[in-house]
């Protein structure tokens, strides 16, 4: 079964609760497509699964054999995207166990997009400068702000995210 789904990296909750739903329906990830937008899944028994979407530049391996000693499997996206998943019964896991962990990923979140909006501010005033096409050039504009709309909404997301998990972390014992 093929589902095509969008999603943003601040909202990976919702990604996640989406595939343990489909796991509880009796839907089993099994890979997605290039650029993660379209998940394939097999029939299956119904099973709670708990999925955990994470970036990470490389998947380095001691981090890789720590989460399979927790049980966890991996599935590969795209381009450092990865989604760890396990079948639980009861108390349902977590792949980060402190806030802590939470920070640096959405700190790596935060650096992709600064590596892939840089070239986004240069770029595109750019070809818009080049256009001689009035129409063109209206259109490519209207592209870029809605671009820089998007990187700025996501920064902002995770950059509150993170202040939430801060302030988490600062009142725990």
């Amino acid at each position: 079964k093929r589902v095509f789904k969008w999603w943003f990296a601040w909202d990976f909750e919702k990604i996640e609760s989406w595939l343990e739903t489909m796991a509880k329906d009796g839907w089993i990830l099994e890979s997605t497509s290039l650029l993660g937008f379209n998940f394939y899944f097999r029939e299956s028994a119904p099973v709670n699964m708990r999925y955990c979407i994470d970036y990470l530049h490389t998947l380095k391996p001691e981090y890789r054999q720590l989460t399979e000693d927790d049980g966890w499997e991996i599935l590969n996206i795209v381009a450092g995207w990865y989604v760890f998943f396990k079948k639980y019964a009861d108390r349902r896991p977590d792949l980060y166990t402190d806030s802590g962990s939470l920070l640096e990923r959405n700190k790596r979140l935060i650096g992709l997009f600064i590596a892939t909006g840089i070239p986004v501010t240069v770029v595109f005033p750019r070809a818009v400068q080049q256009m001689e096409n009035d129409t063109a050039s209206i259109v490519i504009t209207i592209i870029y702000i809605l671009l820089i709309g998007f990187y700025i909404f996501g920064m902002t997301k995770l950059l509150k995210l993170n202040r939430n998990l801060k302030g988490k972390k600062d009142s725990s014992p």
